[in-house]
């Protein structure tokens, strides 16, 4: 399906036909359209933008929305998003937001929600999201762990004594105290690393760790102008602990993690 779009980037509401009607986001009206012409979506016709007043949502009609769900359905979420906030802010809408068609989108979603989506877009207007992630080097910080606890280093000694079935409880015990001791070091080690970039931040949502080798792995809120900064600050704590700790700053995104919810 060939989409009729204006000069303004406005799409007629009936080129996009009757099918449900798949939306990524939000973002302001007037954009160009362009910004979405080489950026694969998750259907044959492509994403398009559908303005109403200030705002626009960035959409796409799906011929089988049933078969949504895959990871290339959530990699092409992430891809087209990324491409408007190339461009400009972008609201993303949460994965899998499908509507009965485009006629809905516009009544639903942009009409009633119009104010709203102008206060967020302009309150993320010059800003974007990077991710910080950190992993701990294991050999390196589980020996911390064992030369700093006296009791870990005896049962790791005595479980290495005894067979496998006299030493269970112990390897039971052994086990919590190596969580714990290493949970405290991450406490500790993360709010160091926030502190180096807490002056080049707007805000941040640390994610919940998921694995013992897990550091920190952060969402940040950055203002353009402080990008660089932000990036000198996260280089310099990597050299910092880069015996003990691999760092990786993925980004700038759109700002999945910080959309207001409403």
């Amino acid at each position: 399906m060939s989409l009729d779009l204006t000069q303004s980037g406005q799409v007629d509401v009936s080129s996009l036909g009757d099918g449900p009607c798949y939306v990524y986001g939000v973002t302001h009206s007037g954009l160009d359209p362009t910004a979405l012409a080489a950026v694969e979506g998750m259907g044959a016709h492509g994403p398009a933008l559908l303005e109403q007043g200030r705002v626009a949502a960035v959409v796409e009609v799906l011929d089988n929305p049933s078969a949504l769900g895959t990871r290339q359905d959530l990699l092409a979420h992430y891809r087209v998003l990324d491409a408007i906030a190339a461009e400009g802010v972008v609201l993303p809408m949460r994965f899998g937001s499908v509507l009965t068609d485009a006629e809905a989108a516009q009544a639903e979603l942009l009409e009633p929600h119009h104010d709203e989506f102008v206060a967020s877009l302009a309150a993320l207007e010059g800003h974007a999201q990077l991710i910080l992630r950190a992993r701990y080097v294991q050999d390196v910080v589980l020996g911390e762990v064992v030369a700093e606890n006296p009791a870990i280093e005896e049962l790791r000694a005595r479980t290495r004594a005894l067979s496998e079935d006299a030493s269970y409880y112990d390897r039971i015990r052994l086990g919590e105290l190596v969580a714990q001791a290493v949970d405290a070091k991450r406490e500790t080690d993360r709010e160091l690393v926030l502190e180096a970039l807490r002056g080049h931040v707007v805000d941040w949502s640390v994610r919940e760790a998921s694995g013992i080798d897990t550091l920190v792995e952060v969402s940040l809120l950055v203002a353009d102008s402080q990008q660089v900064a932000l990036e000198e600050a996260a280089g310099a704590v990597a050299r910092s602990m880069a015996d003990r700790a691999t760092f990786e700053l993925v980004g700038p995104m759109a700002p999945y993690d910080f959309v207001p919810e409403g």
